[in-house]
C-alpha cells in the first residue's frame, strides 16, 4: 500500500469518525428528558392578576397546557401577561399575548408533551384528574 492511499484511508476514517460526533444540543440536555417532566412554570394572567403555576404539560401555538393545584389548565397566551419557568427564566411574549417564536420552539421541547396533547391524551388528562374539562383563568 502507498503512502498516498493510506492517508486516503486516514482521511475517509477521521471523516467518518466527525460525522458522528454530536452537533448542538442532545435529549439529555431537556429537562423533560431527564426527569420525565416538564418544567415548572408561573404564568401572570394579564387582567386579574391570577397566576397559574404547575407542570408544563404542554406549549401549542395559542395556549399553554399545565398541571397546576391537580387540576389540567388551558392557558391561552392572550391573557397572559408574562411567565417564568423553572430553568430559563421569564419567556417574552410580543405584546399580544403570543411567544416569540424561537422561545414557543424551547418552550415546547422542555414540556412533559413536546408533540402536543391530541384529543385523546386530554381526555386521558381531564380523567386522571377527575375533570370534564379543562380549568381555564377567569377572564374579564
Amino acid at each position: 500500500m502507498t503512502a498516498g492511499r493510506i492517508a486516503a484511508a486516514a482521511a475517509i476514517v477521521a471523516s467518518a469518525s466527525l460525522l458522528g460526533c454530536p452537533i448542538g444540543q442532545r435529549a439529555g440536555d431537556f429537562p423533560s428528558v431527564r426527569t420525565g417532566g416538564g418544567r415548572t412554570c408561573r404564568l401572570s394572567i394579564r387582567a386579574t392578576r391570577q397566576e397559574v403555576t404547575g407542570e408544563l404539560l404542554s406549549a401549542a401555538d395559542t395556549a399553554a397546557v399545565l398541571v397546576a393545584a391537580n387540576k389540567v389548565w388551558v392557558v391561552p397566551y392572550r391573557i397572559v401577561r408574562s411567565s417564568r419557568c423553572d430553568d430559563t427564566g421569564s419567556i417574552p411574549f410580543d405584546g399580544r399575548g403570543v411567544l416569540v417564536p424561537a422561545q414557543a420552539n424551547e418552550l415546547q421541547l422542555r414540556s412533559r408533551y413536546p408533540q402536543g396533547i391530541g384529543p385523546e391524551l386530554m381526555a386521558r388528562l381531564l380523567q386522571a384528574y377527575g375533570q370534564t374539562a379543562p380549568m381555564v383563568p377567569a377572564q374579564p
